[in-house]
């Protein structure tokens, strides 16, 4: 119970029996506190000390005539974050201690009053509980920023250990149905990196996941040692600008790992694809799966060409042509804008420089192979 007041009290007077009303505070403040719903929650015990606080800092406010600095209200970040960590939401923060700092300005102005203090001193200690209202709400402000930015941050991690785990073969079915309930497959490893310019591997992750999830295809996308990593339930995605994506084969849970190197083959193939697969890439995974093969196709049927300088570019280029056209001398031609007995000249010289059949099934295959080995960058070999 607050000691009696002299007529005419000073501010500092109305402070103390301010700060020793705490409990009749209290009794006002609880009742509208608990009417919104997620305060309910909380034991009482809790909200009673963060209310002492309020009044304790209300009263040195208006004692000392000025509002706390930031730094001096860090309780108020920290009782923040425990609110938002209890599933509360930041309106329901910002209201509870608008309700608890109205029940000490009423409380205050009934003491000034019956104190007679003076009218001045009253305007002035309203308007510094204002202010340090004001004051909280824009530390919960920040408290809530800075707890978002640690929610997406956990989130982040947690999904990149998952999709880690699932990639190694180490999730059990309950683990997958955390991330991706009835997800019965079955499933493709992905992987993607940045095609133009210097990307954020970050945004490259959320550009396939946005695009995945406009094309209602199931996927978990993390980052995994610097690269865009996840798995997809039976589809393939569409392409996605700035990036070059690759999916593994088609497999169950437990087999993921085995489509995710064959994802990593298809994207160190590194070829003109904005989406690699096993079906679009076929054979060319093959390729360079044994070494003195490899040599032996470039040095064989690649090397011969390199050395006749810009002729034998030309050479090279109307292979591809010829074999992409399927060997269709017409189609061909009008790909590469040529007349078909130009192209039937420059095939009899790849023909005679090669000393090769085109007619020849074995021939073709093993040109298809040193031309796809060719169109490799020397780093993507030999993987």
């Amino acid at each position: 119970m607050a000691a009696p007041l002299p007529p005419k009290a000073t501010v500092q007077e109305v402070a103390e029996v301010l700060y020793a009303s705490v409990d009749q505070i209290w009794d006002r403040a609880y009742t509208a506190l608990v009417e919104i719903a997620s305060y309910r929650e909380i034991p009482c015990d809790a909200l009673r000390a963060a209310h002492r606080l309020n009044v304790e800092r209300a009263a040195a406010t208006v004692r000392y005539g000025r509002l706390p600095a930031p730094a001096d209200m860090a309780e108020a970040q920290s009782t923040t974050i425990a609110r938002l960590r209890a599933g509360l939401p930041i309106e329901d923060i910002i209201r509870g201690y608008r309700l608890s700092i109205s029940a000490t300005f009423e409380q205050f102005v009934d003491i000034a009053k019956d104190a007679g203090l003076a009218q001045d001193e009253l305007m002035k200690g309203t308007a510094l509980l204002w202010g340090l209202s004001d004051l909280f709400v824009a530390q919960a402000v920040l408290a809530h920023q800075r707890y978002a930015v640690e929610v997406v941050i956990g989130e982040t991690r947690l999904r990149n250990d998952h999709v880690r785990a699932v990639l190694d073969g180490k999730v059990s079915r309950a683990d997958l149905d955390q991330w991706l309930p009835d997800a019965h497959g079955p499933f493709r490893a992905l992987l993607a990196r940045v095609t133009e310019g210097e990307g954020d591997v970050d945004e490259a992750r959320l550009k396939v996941e946005t695009a995945l999830s406009r094309a209602n295809v199931r996927s978990v996308i993390g980052v995994v040692d610097g690269m865009v990593t996840g798995y997809v339930v039976d589809a393939v995605p569409h392409a996605v600008e700035g990036l070059s994506i690759a999916v593994g084969h088609l497999v169950q849970l437990g087999d993921l790992p085995a489509s995710l190197q064959i994802a990593r083959r298809l994207l160190a193939a590194d070829r003109d694809e904005a989406v690699s697969t096993v079906e679009t890439c076929g054979w060319r995974l093959t390729v360079d799966t044994i070494e003195p093969l490899a040599r032996h196709l470039r040095s064989r049927y690649v090397d011969p060409l390199l050395e006749l300088g810009e002729f034998g570019l030309d050479l090279l280029a109307t292979l591809g042509a010829y074999l992409e056209s399927d060997r269709h001398v017409d189609r061909c031609a009008a790909a590469l804008n040529l007349h078909p007995n130009s192209l039937r000249y420059r095939l009899r010289r790849l023909s005679d420089t090669l000393d090769v059949d085109l007619n020849q099934t074995d021939s073709v295959i093993a040109l298809s192979m040193a031309l796809e080995l060719a169109r490799r960058p020397a780093s993507a070999e030999l993987t």
